[in-house]
C-alpha cells in the first residue's frame, strides 16, 4: 500500500516539477506556498521507494534474473513510449534514437533504474553482510549512516550523493530499510508519537524552505535528513498495518505495477512532449483548483499506468518472455562460473 501512495506521491511531484507549476509561481504568493506545501508533502516518496527494497529484498537471494526480468519491463516501456513519440507527438526519433530505447541503463533513461542496477549488482552482497551481523552492530550503523550521509552529506555536499540522484543513496536506503526489517526498528514506538513526530519534521521542511536564510532547498531534498526520518517513520508505520480483504486484494493487483507508472510517465520524451509546462497555469489559479488538478491528474497517470502494465504482463505471458529471461539467466550464470575458474 506505501508503494502505491508513493508513486502517486511520485507522479504528484512530477506534476509539479516537470509540470511548469513551480517555476512559474510568483515568489511569496499564495499558489507559491501552497504548490510548494504539496511538494513537500510527496518528496520523501523516492526514499519510500527504495526503504522498501531494502526491506523486502534484504531475506531474498537476489539474482540475475531479478535485473533481466526488471530489465525487460523497462525496455519494453522505452521502447513503447518512443514508438508513441515518433507517432503521434511528432518528434524525431530515427534508427539511433530506436537502438536508445533498447538501452536504458547505458542511455540513463531512467536516473532511478540506473541507481537501481548498480544496488542489485551489491544486494547479494549487502544481504550475506546484514544477515550475519550483530544487532547491535546493524543499529550502530543505523545512526551512522543516517549522522554521516544525511546530515552531514546533505549540508557540506561531501560524499558524491548528488541530492540524492545516485546509486550510493539508493545503495544507503536499501541497507537502511534492510536493518529496519531485521532490528524491528521503532517497534516499541508508538503510532501517535510517529503521527506527530511526521508533522513536526514536515514543518520544519516547509518553514525552511519557504523562510530558511541559507540554503533553503536544504530540507527539500532526497538526502534532507527531515524526510529521510519521515520515510523511515512511514515505512514503520505501514508495516504494522492490517489490510482488510478487499484492500488486501486491490494491494495485490496494483503493487506489482506500480513502478511501470514512473516507467510511462517519466519516460524523457513524455515528460518533455506531454508534461513540460503543461501545467504551468495553475501558477495563477486558485488553491482549490491547483490541489483539484494536480490530485486527479496524479491518480490518472497512477491507474492509468497499472491497468496498461497489466496488458503489459499478459503481453510478456504470451511471449513468453519470462522463460526466454531464464534461458538468458542460465547462460549469464555459465559464462559467469567459467570465468571464475580462472580467477
Amino acid at each position: 500500500m506505501l508503494r502505491i501512495i508513493a508513486m502517486f506521491s511520485i507522479a504528484v511531484h512530477h506534476i509539479l516539477i516537470h509540470g511548469g507549476v513551480l517555476n512559474h509561481c510568483n515568489d511569496n504568493s499564495i499558489q507559491y506556498r501552497f504548490s510548494w506545501l504539496i511538494n513537500t508533502l510527496v518528496f520523501c516518496a523516492v526514499d519510500i521507494f527504495a526503504l522498501i527494497s531494502g526491506y523486502v529484498l534484504c531475506q531474498k537471494h537476489v539474482t540475475i534474473m531479478h535485473f533481466l526480468k526488471l530489465w525487460a519491463r523497462v525496455a519494453f516501456y522505452s521502447l513503447l513510449c518512443t514508438i508513441i513519440a515518433d507517432i503521434f507527438l511528432d518528434v524525431t526519433v530515427g534508427t539511433k534514437g530506436y537502438i536508445n530505447a533498447l538501452a536504458p541503463l547505458t542511455h540513463c533513461t531512467y536516473w532511478y533504474f540506473t541507481a537501481y542496477t548498480g544496488l542489485l549488482v551489491l544486494a547479494p552482497l549487502m544481504n550475506i553482510a546484514i544477515h550475519h551481523c550483530k544487532i547491535s552492530f546493524l543499529k550502530k550503523l543505523f545512526v551512522v549512516i543516517l549522522f554521516m550521509f544525511s546530515i552531514l552529506g546533505s549540508y557540506y555536499k561531501i560524499f558524491n550523493l548528488n541530492n540524492g540522484y545516485s546509486f550510493v543513496w539508493v545503495t544507503l536506503l536499501y541497507i537502511l530499510g534492510a536493518i529496519i526489517k531485521k532490528c524491528e526498528i521503532g517497534k516499541n514506538l508508538k503510532g501517535y508519537i510517529m503521527i506527530g513526530c511526521i508533522v513536526i519534521l514536515y514543518l520544519i521542511s516547509y518553514i525552511h524552505k519557504l523562510f530558511g536564510t541559507h540554503n533553503r532547498d536544504l530540507l527539500v531534498l532526497y538526502t534532507s535528513p527531515t524526510l529521510l526520518i519521515i520515510s523511515i517513520l512511514f515505512l514503520i508505520m505501514f508495516s504494522r498495518m492490517k489490510i482488510k480483504p478487499n484492500l488486501k486484494r486491490f494491494i495485490i493487483f496494483a503493487s506489482p505495477s506500480v513502478f511501470s507508472v514512473y516507467l510511462i510517465h517519466d519516460h524523457p520524451y513524455i515528460q518533455q512532449n506531454l508534461i513540460k509546462n503543461s501545467f504551468q497555469f495553475l501558477s495563477k489559479e486558485n488553491i482549490v483548483t491547483m490541489f483539484m488538478i494536480v490530485t486527479s491528474t496524479a491518480v490518472i497517470i497512477t491507474i492509468g499506468g497499472i491497468f496498461i502494465d497489466k496488458i503489459r504482463i499478459a503481453l510478456f505471458k504470451k511471449l513468453k518472455i519470462e522463460e526466454g529471461l531464464l534461458k538468458v539467466s542460465e547462460i549469464g550464470n555459465n559464462i559467469l562460473g567459467k570465468m571464475i575458474q580462472h580467477l
